[in-house]
C-alpha cells in the first residue's frame, strides 16, 4: 500500500475511472492468493517431511485473513515503502519467533505459567504470534499438557497438605 501511495498509483487509477471499492477488493485477492500459496507451500512441505503439527492445516488456512488486514491497517502508520517494509518485518519477528518462544518457556514454568497465559491470550491479537504460538504448541501439545497436568496435581497435593496440617 506504501509503495502505491508514495508513487501516486492509486491517485491514477481512480483518476482512470476505478472505483475505491474495485480497488481494495481487487488488492484484497490478489494478496490473499499470494498469502495462501505461501500458506500451501509450507503445510506442502510439512506434509513431506511428515513433521507432527495436527492443528498445522487450520493455522495456515486462517493465518491469510489474519495478516492481509493486519498488514493494510499498519500500512497507513507509514509514509515511506522502505520503512513500512522494515519495521513491519522487524515487528514480525519480534512477535513470530521470540514472543512466541518465551511465552511458551513462561508457559511450562511453574512460578511464571499465570503470566505466561496472560501474555498468551494478549498477544494472539497479532496474528504472526497467533500462528507461530499456535505451531509451537501442536509440535509439543502432549510436553505442555503433561507439564500442566504435573502442576495441576503438585498444586492439589500442596492444598491437601496444608489443610491436613491445620
Amino acid at each position: 500500500m506504501c509503495h502505491e501511495k508514495e508513487r501516486k498509483l492509486k491517485h491514477m487509477q481512480f483518476m482512470q475511472g476505478m472505483s475505491p471499492q474495485a480497488y481494495w477488493l481487487v488488492n484484497f485477492c490478489f494478496d490473499l492468493f499470494k498469502t495462501l500459496l505461501v500458506s500451501a507451500m509450507v503445510y506442502l512441505l510439512i506434509y513431506i517431511y511428515a513433521l507432527d503439527f495436527p492443528d498445522a492445516w487450520t493455522l495456515l488456512v486462517v493465518y491469510p485473513f489474519a495478516i492481509v488486514p493486519f498488514t493494510y491497517a499498519t500500512s497507513f502508520l507509514f509514509g515511506k515503502e522502505s520503512t513500512a517494509q522494515n519495521c513491519t518485518i522487524f515487528f514480525h519477528l519480534i512477535l513470530g519467533s521470540i514472543a512466541s518462544s518465551t511465552v511458551f518457556v513462561l508457559r511450562i514454568i511453574r512460578q511464571t505459567e499465570d503470566k505466561g497465559d496472560l501474555l498468551n491470550e494478549i498477544l494472539k491479537l497479532f496474528p504472526s504470534y497467533a500462528l507461530s504460538s499456535g505451531l509451537l504448541y501442536s509440535s509439543s501439545r502432549q510436553m505442555m499438557n503433561e507439564t500442566r497436568q504435573y502442576t495441576a496435581q503438585e498444586l492439589f497435593t500442596a492444598e491437601e497438605s496444608v489443610k491436613a496440617t491445620s
